[in-house]
């Protein structure tokens, strides 16, 4: 599973946030299990949380899952959980 978050438009008055989650099917082929906007204050930060509260969400019950997530504060934020 692959998670991303993006800031857009920074310091412009249609700044917008969003987040996607990828996830590789039986037959390898991967696909966009999630996406979506994100509204309130903008950081990048909290769109990157929000790919990966999104990933957990849909990742299956009682199965391990891998999560890839390339932001290193989320998962510095995450580890202290």
């Amino acid at each position: 599973m692959f998670t991303d978050g993006s800031l857009k438009n920074i310091g412009k008055d249609n700044i917008s946030m969003a987040f996607g989650v990828v996830v590789e099917a039986p037959d390898k082929a991967y696909y966009t299990a999630i996406s979506g906007k994100m509204s309130g204050s903008a950081s990048s930060t909290k769109a990157e949380l929000g790919g990966l509260l999104a990933g957990i969400l849909v990742s299956p019950r009682n199965k391990l899952t891998t999560i890839h997530i390339d932001n290193k504060a989320v998962v510095t934020q995450f580890r202290k959980l």
